[in-house]
């Protein structure tokens, strides 16, 4: 890749704080959260960037099928994500030199809750 580049990665609001019933996709988009931060250092001098995107709920197969269990706990009040105003303003903040992305206030406001609050607070709050 050459100085200017960009590698955009898709992570998830789940990487924030471990989700009940995703706990196997919560640990791989933390994981993946950490991959980027990591890359992005050793990428820096290179001049490439390297921007963690994290949509929360969506409109997918996936959501479509959690959304039909008994597990879906706070999911249903939960606002969607425009999925075509995400997909441009990621690409606008990581050529801005940004390191994450997260659209709208509510998870903007989750992201920061989870940041400050025990885990073991912010996990009872999203199984119930």
């Amino acid at each position: 890749m050459k100085k200017g580049s960009i590698i955009l990665e898709t992570c998830s609001t789940s990487a924030f704080a471990p989700n009940p019933h995703l706990n196997v996709y919560s640990a791989t988009k933390a994981y993946l959260m950490n991959f980027c931060t990591g890359l992005r250092q050793e990428l820096k001098p290179r001049g490439i960037n390297v921007c963690a995107v994290h949509p929360g709920w969506m409109d997918t197969e996936m959501n479509a099928v959690t959304r039909n269990t008994n597990h879906t706990g706070v999911s249903n009040f939960l606002p969607k994500v425009n999925i075509k105003k995400l997909a441009s303003k990621s690409l606008a903040a990581a050529r801005r030199g940004k390191a994450s992305y997260t659209q709208g206030a509510f998870y903007k406001f989750y992201h920061l809750l989870a940041k400050v609050l025990p885990h073991t607070l912010v996990v009872k709050f999203s199984s119930m």
